[in-house]
Parts: structure tokens; C-alpha cells; sequence
């Protein structure tokens, strides 16, 4: 019997920008795959069902405003930087 350890992995600190990129990615990600709950009232899927294209609308754009800040294109205020 071999007795394996735990396994050590040294990494560096992930920058915040890439790292909400990376979450914001995973959020769409899995909105992508949610439907909607069969079985409810026609007014209450309806509703689900509008709360969840804005969500997916919302992690779309959150995803690509953190590309844009990743890449350098934009400030936080909304504002294009000059090269």
C-alpha cells in the first residue's frame, strides 16, 4: 500500500481583472445551460423566463466590458484611453 500525499502546486497571484474575467466567462457559461422550471404557472415561467435572458444578457456584457478593460481599451468610467 502507497501512501500518496498531498499534492503541492505553486501558482502565481491571479490579477483581479483576469480573474472576474474568468468568473464572469463561467457565470455565462452556466446561464447558457439553465432553462427555464417546467411545471410552472404560465405567468410565473413567463417572468422566469425574462429574468433569466436578462441575466444571461447581463453576464454577456459584464464578459465582454472586462475584455475590453483586459485588453486596455477602456477606463472604468466608460472612457476610450489614447494611445
Amino acid at each position: 500500500m502507497m501512501f500518496n500525499g498531498p499534492e503541492l502546486r505553486f501558482s502565481r497571484p491571479e490579477d483581479p481583472t483576469a480573474r472576474a474575467l474568468r468568473l464572469a466567462r463561467e457565470i455565462e457559461e452556466l446561464l447558457e445551460h439553465t432553462v427555464s422550471v417546467p411545471g410552472r404557472a404560465q405567468t410565473g415561467q413567463a417572468a422566469q423566463s425574462g429574468s433569466l435572458r436578462m441575466a444571461r444578457a447581463v453576464a454577456a456584457s459584464l464578459v465582454d466590458e472586462l475584455e475590453q478593460v483586459t485588453r486596455g481599451g477602456r477606463q472604468s468610467d466608460g472612457n476610450v484611453r489614447s494611445a
